[in-house]
Formats: C-alpha cells, structure tokens, sequence
C-alpha cells in the first residue's frame, strides 16, 4: 500500500544523495558527419511499400471519388468570416451536420461521436478508434 500526503516520502527526499555517474565514452572512429552521411543512405534506400504489400489488398479496389457539390453550402459556413459571427450552439450544430453529410456521402454504418474541448489553438484534437 502506499501512502500519499503528510510524511509519507519526506525523510528519505531529503536524505536522497545525488548521483554524478557518466555514462563511459567508446571511439567508433566515425565522424559526426560520416555518421549523418550513413543514415541519410538509410533513409533514402527504404523500399516503397504498396497497400497491397501491408493488406494485401489494392488501391485500386477502392472508389475515393465522391460527390461533393452539395457539401459547398454546407462547408461555407465554416468559414472564419462566417464562423466568428456563430453562437457556439449554432457552430455544434453545423459541425453535427457536417459529421452526417460525411457519413452519408461514405456511407458510414458507424458515425464517430464529436467530443469538444478548448484548449491551445494549436492542439487540433485527435481521432481514437477506441472510443
């Protein structure tokens, strides 16, 4: 069991020495720049690999082409123009529609739930197929 709060670690923080150990230097007779030039020519020699190669399955058994002219209308809205002047009720609200026009044009059977959340504007959220 351990015990959090008043007293628990205290004693033993404080009589924590600290530990200068180094890690021991090795010679690869191998210049920073020999080694830079080693795992560009790594990189550069990974072969492609095809979906039919991971799945085995082809790109070209699947249709990614769809209708998407009745989406202009919709999509307009989120425009920042547009968008700045939405309650945030009516932003949930076309970001609902959106989610279900997706869903219909791909013919989804399960449609993902939209979780919101503020945060910095630079964190664009994720997507968890575990939910």
């Amino acid at each position: 069991m351990f015990k959090f709060g008043e007293g628990a670690l205290g004693d033993e923080i404080k009589d924590t020495e600290i530990s200068f150990s180094e890690v021991p230097m090795f010679n690869t007779d191998i210049s920073p720049e020999e080694a830079m030039s080693f795992w560009d020519k790594q990189f550069e020699s990974v072969p492609e690999i095809s979906m039919k190669d991971i799945l085995n399955r082809s790109e070209d058994e699947f249709s990614f082409d769809y209708d998407l002219s009745n989406m202009k209308e919709l999509m307009d809205k989120f425009d920042n123009s547009k968008w700045a002047d939405l309650s945030e009720d009516e932003r949930m609200d076309f970001v609902e529609q959106a989610v279900s026009k997706i869903a219909d044009i791909l013919s989804l059977n399960e449609i993902p739930e939209v979780m919101y959340f503020e945060d910095d504007p630079s964190n664009c959220g994720y997507y968890y197929s575990g939910l």
